[in-house]
């Protein structure tokens, strides 16, 4: 699995850009189930050839120890 960044998600459509550690922006959609990503959520994936080029799928939420999830934001703080 990668690793990256949350950079932009929209809500309503279920979908957004992640930026992983090689500074490589990777669309992605939530089907299937919701999730309410917010920019700087970190997060874990698998690449896939979509339509339009490569595409993140199985985004998942990284956690830390006590179950919570992460956030760049928060931990700059």
């Amino acid at each position: 699995m990668r690793t990256g960044i949350i950079l932009t998600f929209n809500l309503v459509s279920q979908s957004g850009v992640i930026k992983d550690h090689n500074d490589q922006k990777i669309r992605f959609r939530m089907e299937g189930y919701f999730q309410n990503f917010k920019r700087f959520d970190v997060v874990q994936y698998e690449i896939s050839m979509g339509n339009s080029g490569l595409v993140a799928v199985d985004v998942k939420m990284v956690r830390d120890k006590r179950g919570e999830k992460v956030n760049l934001c928060a931990l700059s703080n």
